[in-house]
This record gives C-alpha cells, sequence and structure tokens, in this order.
C-alpha cells in the first residue's frame, strides 16, 4: 500500500503566493488603468495597483501563517488560537479602515451630506417623505412589532 501524499505541497504554493505577489500589481495597475482610461489613466491605475497589492500581503500572511505554524504546531490549541487572534485583529483593521474610506469618499452619505440613513440604530430609513397615514415603518401590515411597540397596552377603537 502506497503512503499518503499532499495534493498540494507547501512548496507549490509558495512558488504559486510568489507569481501572485509579482504580477498581482502589474496586472493590477493595468487594468485600472485601461478602466480609468475614459476619465483619469494615473487615476485608475493607481487604484488598480493598490488592489494588486493584496498580492505581495497574501504572500506575506501566507509566511506569517506558516511561521507560526512551524513554531507552534498545526494541531495544536495554541495556534489555533494565535491564528484565530491574528486574522479576526487583521479583520477588524481591514474593516475599520473600509468604513474611515468609504465615509471619506462620501460612499454613505444621503443627500446633501445628512449621512441620512446610515446611522446604526436605522434600518434604510431615509429621504422618504412622510405621507398621509404617518411615516412609513419600512415594515409590511401584518408585520411583527417591535419590542416597544409589544409594550404598548392595546388601544380601544
Amino acid at each position: 500500500m502506497d503512503d499518503m501524499k499532499e495534493i498540494v505541497t507547501v512548496e507549490q504554493m509558495d512558488r504559486l503566493f510568489l507569481a501572485l505577489a509579482i504580477l498581482a500589481p502589474l496586472l493590477g495597475a493595468a487594468i485600472g488603468a485601461l478602466i480609468g482610461r475614459r476619465s483619469n489613466v494615473g487615476r485608475g491605475a493607481l487604484k488598480g495597483l493598490l488592489v494588486g497589492l493584496l498580492g505581495p500581503a497574501n504572500l506575506v500572511m501566507w509566511k506569517v501563517y506558516n511561521a507560526l505554524t512551524d513554531r507552534m504546531g498545526l494541531d495544536s490549541v495554541r495556534n489555533l488560537l494565535v491564528q484565530l487572534g491574528l486574522f479576526v485583529a487583521l479583520g477588524v483593521i481591514a474593516g475599520l479602515a473600509g468604513g474611515w474610506y468609504a465615509r471619506s469618499r462620501g460612499v454613505m452619505e444621503g443627500p446633501a451630506g445628512t449621512n441620512e440613513g446610515h446611522d446604526s440604530d436605522s434600518f434604510g430609513g431615509g429621504s422618504a417623505p412622510v405621507t398621509a397615514g404617518g411615516p412609513d415603518t419600512g415594515r409590511t401590515p401584518g408585520a411583527a412589532r417591535t419590542f416597544e411597540e409589544a409594550e404598548e397596552p392595546p388601544r380601544d377603537a
């Protein structure tokens, strides 16, 4: 009986991620320049390059993952918790950076820069006018009531 072999080796992934780290920024800049040729080629190339830098970032994260796994062992709980903490922290940082970028570009703003309808306790309200019958609650007739409405005593007709 043959010994079990890996489907993909670490060396193969090293080569793949190295090629990706080299090619992604170049392809990103070229594709960004093509997409941005109508408005601003330089700005499009820069945006594409920034997206392409995810290739080298992927290589760095692969090397960090392997270094930690080699140091602590693949099957250890300690390795799992360290990797989990690392990637959660990076996800939080990426989310905060993406939110900051979206706010700085005005992506999340409503009419006239009011940021209307995009705060944490709004469910997509916004700039709709109040019509006869009261404000739109965003729910269909017969939908579940909110907690505050459930505490309200029934009204006599």
